[in-house]
């Protein structure tokens, strides 16, 4: 009877400490090998849902290094060091359970190991070049979060974010465009659109692209906008709510479905865990009880009538 998003917070606290442990671990173990001290400071930061706070079971790893600045001519040395502690992390992590990233979303791709000033660099060029991967890679990254080390390097990287953001319309409108694929799971006459190719899933709904997914995206680029340096869905529907960004009776829909569908997620994720099948994001519509459906239809509706709200405020398009 506890609450998902506590259950989600108990489970990302609990994968942020294996993280600070086994960084930890690495640092201990190349000072004894001789490869001494870390030569700047560094912060570890995790994205994804681990940065938002609401992991489920079995994520994979979304990490990254944002270093302290360092003269040019170090940089073979410096990188070097760290390159080497990146290669660690991903090794070990992906030992314990955290399975290193398909999209290479990890400290050990110089895309996400980089100085203060390297990563404000990246960013403003993400903004002036606007790629579909640049956008993609953006999307990832803006719900990082500081696990251990400097955690100003952090703070004032997303003290940056936070200012840049709003000054760049161009590049939410071109985020907003990018994040049109991931509709909701509700079709015509509001019957759920499930699985029709994948044969271990048909007749499923996978409520994390269809879900939370949606919902994360249209939330993230309000708060974007909207200045707000929070990460977590939640705390940023609060915000959102509290500045007049959306209504009270939509802000109330959108916190009941976000728990819901985070609820049913949770239960199917230990019920085929406890069954030794693959833990996934797909739950059944008829596993579900009628006073469930129900609620899920209503959770859905909200979170399309949010993407219709920031479709028509990002792009001036109401169909």
């Amino acid at each position: 009877d506890v609450p998902a998003p506590e259950i989600q917070s108990v489970l990302t606290h609990i994968n942020r400490d294996i993280h600070r442990r086994i960084l930890d671990a690495n640092l201990a173990a190349m000072k004894e090998e001789g490869m001494g001290d870390p030569p700047v400071e560094f912060a570890f930061i995790i994205m994804g849902s681990g940065g938002r706070g609401e992991s489920y079971v079995y994520p994979d790893q979304d990490n990254g290094l944002i270093l302290d600045d360092y003269p040019d001519d170090e940089h073979d040395r410096v990188d070097g060091w760290f390159t080497e502690l990146a290669d660690r992390l991903a090794t070990d992590l992906d030992t314990v359970g955290f399975p290193r990233c398909k999209g290479h979303v990890m400290a050990i791709n110089p895309v996400w190991r980089k100085s203060i000033s390297q990563w404000r660099a990246q960013i403003a060029g993400w903004c002036r070049r606007r790629s579909t991967v640049a956008l993609r890679l953006a999307d990832i990254f803006f719900d990082f979060r500081p696990i251990c080390g400097a955690r100003d390097l952090a703070g004032n990287l997303r003290d940056y974010v936070t200012e840049l953001m709003p000054a760049n319309p161009v590049m939410l409108q071109e985020l907003q465009y990018d994040d049109e694929d991931a509709g909701v799971g509700l079709g015509w006459f509001n019957r759920f659109i499930t699985e029709k190719h994948d044969e271990d899933h048909l007749g499923k709904l996978n409520l994390k692209t269809t879900g939370t997914l949606p919902l994360v995206q249209a939330t993230r680029l309000l708060a974007l906008r909207e200045g707000i340096p929070a990460t977590s869905t939640l705390a940023r529907l609060e915000a959102l709510y509290g500045n007049g960004t959306i209504d009270g009776d939509l802000y109330d829909y959108l916190q009941g479905a976000f728990r819901h569908i985070a609820t049913l997620l949770l239960r199917q994720q230990i019920a085929d865990f406890n069954a030794g099948n693959e833990v996934s994001n797909y739950v059944h519509p008829k596993g579900l009880s009628k006073r469930e459906r129900d609620m899920l239809v209503d959770s859905l509706q909200a979170i399309r009538r949010l993407r219709q709200q920031v479709r028509a405020e990002f792009t001036g398009e109401i169909l």
